[in-house]
């Protein structure tokens, strides 16, 4: 009964908190759907930078395991620390991805697609998405750090602001209204950038105006020495390797449906976001479990954190079965949403979206 009630009070939370950080994908895919295959393969391939490097740093932010850990024994200064090289590590992969990428976008672009109009959609989307990178890495380094100790209740009340400016911006931007023109693909990202920025300013003030939990100055983070560091590292590269192999592997299939053509690009693009959208309720029970397995940890009797681990595991299955399931009966009305692509692309993106759920 116990675990159940911990459930209910972590999960929930977690699992909103993920469906809305993957909405900002999900409402750009959905809003320039009526630009045509083109601007969403464009997408698609511009896509891709931030698909690699937000696995990387999921696992970097694995190091928030160690936060509900220290948290759980009042250790605040290791809270803290940990915070530091977490956002240290964040911002410094972030900005070797945004050096890459705005060195290379043209070269790394030409990966993925090779139509002329697509190719100057990807290089107006990925000049502005690249500072999106350095601002998450903060942003999400605070996020982590509250949802470690329990507090992501914040993170969904500010993600929803987020996403409302997101959804205001999209609609501003991408076909201009009013006094504001038609960026078009370009207004999408901006839109990203503009709702990152309010997201970040929001956490920031609160944290730091209210004193809350997490709110530790330059010293306090970057306190941490090559001894505290190499502990943390220790546990958390194995999974960082992991994530970055496996991601670059998903990258190829965009590769491989870029060289199939446009067409194959923009439905790869569209099942893979409403899947990612669909799994990202399951990743709220891990990010769940790990901050109560951590808590079980610090406790008086770690012991409990295996029996927390096993029926996590259970609870993980069983979900992966519903939303399976959920995922083929509504195809037909994910596919009713696209209706400005030609009837090609939505064929395309039924089959996709069914052998997306064996994947």
């Amino acid at each position: 009964m116990k675990f159940k009630r911990e459930v209910t009070l972590l999960v929930v939370p977690f699992v909103l908190h993920m469906l809305i950080s993957n909405s900002f994908s999900f409402i750009d895919t959905l809003m320039i759907t009526g630009l045509g295959e083109v601007a969403v393969a464009s997408v698609a391939a511009a896509s891709q930078f931030s698909f690699v490097l937000g696995m990387v740093l999921s696992a970097t932010y694995g190091m928030s395991a160690f936060i509900t850990q220290f948290y759980g024994v009042n250790q605040m200064n290791n809270v803290y620390r940990t915070m530091g090289l977490m956002l240290t590590t964040s911002l410094l992969f972030s900005l070797f991805a945004f050096v890459l990428v705005t060195v290379f976008k043209e070269p790394l672009l030409s990966l993925f697609i090779k139509d002329e109009q697509g190719m100057a959609y990807g290089m107006q989307y990925v000049s502005v998405i690249v500072f999106v990178f350095v601002l998450n890495a903060i942003k999400d380094t605070y996020g982590h750090a509250l949802g470690a100790i329990g507090k992501i209740k914040v993170n969904v009340i500010f993600g929803c602001i987020g996403m409302g400016f997101n959804t205001l911006f999209n609609y501003l931007l991408i076909y201009g209204v009013g006094w504001f023109p038609a960026y078009e693909v370009m207004g999408a990202a901006i839109a990203t950038l503009l709702s990152t920025v309010i997201s970040l300013l929001l956490v920031l003030g609160f944290v730091y105006g209210r004193r809350y939990y997490v709110n530790a100055h330059l010293k306090q983070l970057f306190s941490f020495n090559w001894s505290f560091s190499k502990r943390i590292y220790k546990t958390i590269y194995p999974l960082v390797l992991h994530e970055g192999i496996w991601s670059f592997g998903n990258m190829l299939y965009a590769v491989a449906f870029g060289h199939m053509g446009i067409v194959a690009l923009a439905t790869f693009q569209l099942a893979r976001i409403f899947n990612q959208y669909f799994l990202m309720g399951i990743s709220g029970f891990s990010y769940a479990a790990r901050v109560m397995i951590g808590r079980k940890l610090s406790s008086d009797d770690p012991a409990e954190a295996i029996t927390s681990a096993r029926s996590f595991t259970r609870l993980a299955i069983y979900s992966a079965i519903v939303v399976s399931i959920l995922i083929i009966l509504l195809n037909p009305m994910i596919v009713n949403l696209f209706t400005e692509l030609s009837l090609k692309c939505n064929k395309s993106l039924k089959m996709s979206s069914i052998f997306k759920v064996l994947y």
